[in-house]
């Protein structure tokens, strides 16, 4: 079982490195493929599962009917304590009741004399208990067998990984459920409930990889191959050494750069990629205050990975990042402790130190520096910082004196100092601010959490489906803005899934973060830095964002936080974390095992029980002499605890033989709960099996869609070069596998006559209604063919995307042209509808382009009145016969 977790934690560190190679997963980007191969493993995991529990439960039916010692049919102590299991493990038996006991099932004690427990509520004549049942009714996996159990070595975190996945499960279901409802984009939602099953496939995998030490070493493993990898492809960006596309964001405008250009790295977003190293950041700080004791090369190792993600944070530029990760910074020292907080200070002030100083150094060279000496620089910057971090972790233990620690701290401060004072806050010669203050990101986010609200309050409590945002921004932005995403991944889910399921993403954060702050759990800092920038930014359009917030929440809670002083933290043994109660359970094992010391020290037991026989009435005698209330705690909480039907068969098969009584078959058979046992294994195995069904289901589905969409690259690529012919076929047979994808339909209706063109595009208008590029596709397609209808699709078209200039200008055109040929064919009526659709067209255009003109209007789409527009509304007029219109043309904006 070790070596199984160890290999898919191996899996999944390879998924998020991978990841980083896709931009981050953005939109799903890339995921198709490893979609295809998560569902169906997921699907062949829950089959082999129900297999196991059904040979389980074949071998349990086949030991019905064997003897005991009395002669008799035990057939509940065959039902559910069967030959074939290796024998109880003491130590496991610890671990399932929260205590230590230090004989095995069955051994005689100092004493001589066997356990009550041990003698009597697990029958003489049973067979050995099954580990394996044991840990199957109770709901919990065991990962080694009877007798393994290492005291280093937790438990899987979670009754059932699949319990740390239902959040993602449940908003995947919530997606589905808007598919027959007709959502605004078919495509969005059917993506985005692929995507947060994979989510939920992912956090299964991690929270049943993390239940063994060396699985979770891999795991952290992973964040640092992943931190390694941002690290050294931004830097090679930078340095010139290799060509990544859109890695840096060159720009003019002081309120975007203050250096002039920005690091967006592998995922091409600045913002993202500094929340991204923010959170990396505070990772690696709290890994390095664990391997205080780890060898002098490890600590250099986490020192450097620290230092190129505070470099990579600080040259992103993100002032949303910076503040992210400030606060769980400030979280990261409360939760160090007062021994490891000093040490922790004067590392990160090391790490920072080095950080402003290399950005200054790239910032001065436009983040284009030659590369000989470039690399030399940061060479020296990177030996600076593990000088100043040595010392630092001298100069931080309990030993060291203040002296000491009070220069380590001077040197880093002295450091930064000189790293920003002079050149980031003041430009040479000028004395002009270079950091970036301006406001005008912020107020363009705040025009868009406006409209977004006025758009949320449309449905509030169901959402639209997915793509809400992409697919009606621009027919509700106030202002010309540009902004596809709505920057902000809370507003997001509003508008996707209404406020069910921003309730299930707040409750699934808030329940996280909950436990990793009641374990003191040092990952709370950078899971807080990802969930705080998420709501200021579409982080969540990312799906690295996600594997980071499912990565960081399974290792915190399996790793549990070492923090001195804590109830969950213990001297030489670890406790497992349980999401379900079993508190009831375990007070009544501990109290008969309370007992068993109790009759130990009794003469007449002693002399009775040395060989495991004694007087029965003389036993039971005793329990009855005992208080009620401890009889009731020890007994009758016993049978109560969940799931009562198995505890009920142990109570008619064990504890009353213990009175001397014993029950006959058939009444066992009903008081133990065979048959509900049986209703409830039948519903779980088919549950289990519609949950494999399902997962097989989306795995078919990913692989047609990227089958669709390795098509419609083909037919591309084959457009580019003319090939027109060839082309149109694989853009058909991509339309076939994904019908819902609005690319491949325009492409395919530009290539086919008009009628099938017409025909296409509406199919493309019942999946996505608000689609504006398919209603003009298919409006100049009726153009074409003189249909009067052409008007009513242009008018929706440019209503859909309002503040488009070119567009309502190209509508303007082809309805004047509409409008003539209709005119000359004798159709004055039907003419007369186009001509005054295009003068209410650029009626509406003039106005807001007035409007958009004013100040303080954020007009990033440059839209104002063409001459053409103006031009083509005077042809308008002349159509209706007037020689001029009846108003001053608006000049517009040069």
């Amino acid at each position: 079982m070790e070596d199984r977790a160890s290999r898919l934690a191996a899996w999944l560190a390879v998924l998020l490195t991978v990841s980083c190679f896709f931009t981050g997963f953005y939109e799903g980007r890339g995921m198709y493929p490893f979609m295809v191969g998560g569902f169906a493993a997921a699907a062949a995991a829950v089959i082999w599962r129900v297999l196991r529990i059904w040979q389980f439960g074949r071998k349990t039916r086949q030991s019905v009917g064997e003897l005991d010692a009395s002669g008799e049919k035990s057939l509940p102590d065959s039902r559910f304590l069967h030959a074939s299991a290796p024998s109880l493990s003491a130590e496991y038996l610890a671990h399932w009741t929260g205590r230590k006991r230090k004989q095995s099932v069955g051994e005689l004690d100092a004493s001589g004399e066997k356990s009550l427990l041990d003698s009597r509520l697990l029958h003489p004549s049973a067979p050995s208990l099954s580990t394996e049942y044991l840990a199957h009714w109770t709901g919990r996996k065991t990962e080694q067998s009877a007798g393994e159990l290492d005291a280093s070595d937790q438990k899987n975190l979670l009754r059932s990984p699949f319990l740390y996945a239902i959040p993602a499960f449940v908003l995947s279901a919530l997606y589905l459920a808007h598919l027959p409802a007709s959502p605004l984009s078919m495509q969005d939602t059917l993506d985005q409930a692929l995507r947060w099953a994979f989510c939920g496939v992912i956090a299964a995998a991690l929270a049943a990889a993390a239940g063994t030490r060396q699985a979770r070493a891999r795991l952290r493993g992973g964040l640092a191959v992943c931190a390694a990898l941002l690290i050294a492809t931004s830097l090679a960006a930078v340095y010139g050494l290799a060509p990544l596309p859109h890695a840096l964001l060159r720009t003019a405008s002081a309120e975007l750069s203050a250096a002039g250009v920005r690091l967006g790295g592998l995922l091409q977003y600045p913002n993202t990629l500094g929340a991204v190293f923010g959170a990396l950041l505070l990772e690696r700080l709290a890994a390095l205050k664990q391997a205080a004791a780890r060898p002098a090369l490890q600590r250099a190792v986490h020192v450097l990975l620290a230092f190129g993600c505070a470099a990579g944070l600080l040259l992103t530029e993100s002032r949303g990042a910076w503040l992210c990760t400030a606060a769980g910074g400030a979280v990261l020292l409360a939760l160090a402790g007062r021994t490891a907080r000093r040490q922790l200070l004067l590392q990160t002030a090391a790490i920072l130190a080095g950080g402003l100083w290399l950005y200054r150094q790239l910032a001065e060279a436009d983040l284009a520096p030659m590369p000989g000496p470039g690399l030399l620089q940061l060479a020296g910057t990177g030996a600076a910082v593990l000088g100043l971090s040595s010392m630092a972790f001298h100069a931080g233990a309990p030993e060291a004196r203040r002296l000491h620690r009070y220069a380590v701290a001077l040197a880093c401060a002295g450091w930064a100092a000189r790293a920003v004072l002079p050149s980031q806050l003041m430009t040479a010669g000028s004395g002009e601010l270079v950091l970036r203050t301006g406001t005008s990101t912020v107020s363009a986010r705040l025009l868009m959490y406006r409209d977004a609200l006025w758009q949320i309050g449309t449905n509030p409590w169901w959402g639209g489906g997915g793509g809400v945002w992409r697919s009606v921004y621009r027919s509700v932005q106030t202002e010309p803005y540009v902004g596809a995403q709505v920057h902000s991944g809370y507003l997001d889910m509003l508008l996707n899934l209404g406020i069910p399921g921003l309730l299930v993403l707040v409750l699934w954060f808030t329940t996280v973060g909950f436990l990793l702050l009641k374990r003191r759990s040092l990952l709370l800092a950078p899971y807080l830095v990802l969930v705080l920038h998420a709501g200021v930014d579409f982080d969540m359009s990312y799906g690295l964002t996600w594997l980071l917030l499912l990565w960081l929440g399974v290792l915190g809670l399996a790793e549990m936080g070492a923090v001195q002083g804590r109830p969950w933290k213990t001297a030489g043994k670890e406790r497992t974390i349980r999401l379900t109660n079993f508190s009831k359970l375990r007070k009544a094992v501990v109290s008969i095992q309370g007992y068993n010391k109790a009759l130990r020290r009794i003469p007449w037991f002693r002399r009775n029980n040395q060989s495991g026989s004694g007087s029965q009435a003389e036993l039971g005698r005793f329990f009855l002499s005992l208080p009620p209330t401890r009889l009731a705690l020890a007994l009758g909480t016993y049978m109560s605890s969940p799931p009562w039907p198995a505890l009920r068969s142990i109570w008619n098969t064990s504890i009353k033989r213990v009175f001397g009584g014993s029950v006959p078959a058939g009444k066992a058979v009903r008081r133990g709960g065979g048959s509900s046992r049986g209703i409830h294994g039948l519903f779980r195995g088919i549950t289990a099996l519609t949950m494999a069904g399902v997962l097989a289901f989306m795995s078919l589905v990913s692989l047609r869609m990227l089958a669709g969409e390795r098509l419609t690259a083909e037919a591309a690529v084959l457009l580019s070069k003319g090939k027109a012919q060839q082309a149109r076929v694989l853009l058909e047979k991509a339309l076939d596998l994904n019908p819902y994808r609005t690319g491949p339909r325009i492409a395919l209706a530009a290539e086919l006559p008009l009628l099938s063109a017409e025909h296409i595009l509406r199919g493309g208008i019942r999946f996505s209604p608000q689609m504006s590029e398919l209603w003009w596709a298919l409006a100049k397609a009726q153009f074409k063919l003189d249909r009067p209808e052409a008007a009513k699709a242009a008018e929706i078209a440019v209503r859909l995307d309002r503040y488009h200039s070119r567009r309502i200008t190209a509508a303007l055109h082809e309805l004047g042209r509409l409008g003539l040929r209709l005119s000359q064919a004798g159709r004055r009526k039907e003419s007369r509808t186009a001509v005054l659709t295009g003068l209410r067209l650029y009626d509406g255009y003039r106005k807001a382009a007035e409007w958009a003109a004013g100040k303080g209007i954020r007009n990033d789409r440059k839209f104002t009145v063409t001459d053409e527009a103006r031009r083509e509304a005077e042809r308008l007029w002349g159509l209706l016969g007037f020689p001029s219109p009846p108003y001053v043309a608006f000049s517009g904006r040069s």
